[in-house]
């Protein structure tokens, strides 16, 4: 299997050396990177990235480096250095948001798990093409795997002893759901793009094809929120015009004069009489 971005290691050795930093100093940083509601409330938005990059000791940080490399291994065909950092610039504050906005009895969270399930499930997604039943098997594990978190019988208790904490399972639910919403919008994007370049076609299209009259031009930019501003009427003693049918604009009928007056038939004033020769013109 080829790597699709063969740079892409470097930008995770270095997402994950930071992440590592962290995890080893967590005694000195987590009051101040961690997710906490009273600080995002009081403005400390970067929360919402660097919540994600602390750990609560080297057992979670590693634990969760581990996972990252195992992505990043299996899918290294799919992933590259824009796509990483999209992940990351783009799963972590959805995932904060989402435990701003529907977990109020949460104070405080630390951990790249939910970020990684949104890597997963996007991972998943993207090369689903490529192999579909061993993409929607693994999608089937990681729904289910979901849906048991949530049950009331888990145990959030069954790595206390290893991270000294409790598995927060609704990060991971939000992470899982990041990853669809990240997939949608990143076929959103080209297909609006797509979308504007056919437009400017179509417009060029108006201007420059020979063969269209007048009023399909006109209706082509009103279509496009347009106000067209030229003449719909001939004016009297016009020569012909091959790109102008007046008739088809009035479905046959002769088309009205319209309110203009040839530059021929404008009386102009009559120039003053010449002084006689020899004369100089009298002054008044």
């Amino acid at each position: 299997m080829k790597a699709r971005d063969p740079k892409l290691f470097i930008h995770a050795a270095a997402f994950a050396a930071l992440v590592l930093i962290l995890g080893l100093a967590h005694a000195r940083v987590n009051a101040t990177l961690r997710y906490d509601r009273a600080a995002l409330e009081a403005g400390q938005l970067w929360r919402l990235f660097s919540a994600h990059l602390v750990h609560l000791n080297h057992w979670h940080t590693l634990m969760n480096l581990a996972g990252l490399g195992l992505i990043l291994f299996f899918f290294r065909d799919l992933l590259d250095r824009r796509r990483f950092w999209l992940w990351f610039l783009v799963s972590a504050p959805l995932v904060s948001l989402a435990m701003l906005l529907l977990d109020r009895g949460l104070d405080w969270y630390v951990g790249l798990s939910g970020l990684l399930q949104g890597l997963l499930v996007y991972c998943l997604l993207i090369g689903w093409r490529g192999n579909p039943v061993l993409h929607s098997l693994v999608l089937a594990l990681v729904a289910g795997r979901l849906i048991w978190e949530q049950t009331p019988g888990y145990d959030l208790d069954y790595l206390r002893a290893w991270i000294h904490g409790r598995v927060y399972v609704n990060a991971h639910l939000y992470g899982a759901l990041s990853g669809p919403c990240w997939r949608w919008g990143s076929l959103a994007v080209p297909r609006y793009r797509r979308g504007r370049e056919f437009a400017k076609l179509r417009v060029i299209r108006v201007f420059t094809e020979p063969t269209m009259n007048e009023a399909q031009r006109q209706s082509y930019l009103r279509a496009l929120g347009l106000t067209p501003w030229v003449a719909r009427t001939p004016l009297p003693g016009a020569a012909p015009s091959e790109t102008l049918d007046w008739d088809a604009e009035t479905d046959g009928q002769p088309a009205p004069v319209a309110d203009a007056v040839p530059a021929s038939v404008v009386p102009r004033p009559a120039p003053a009489p010449s002084a006689p020769p020899g004369k100089s013109p009298q002054r008044g």
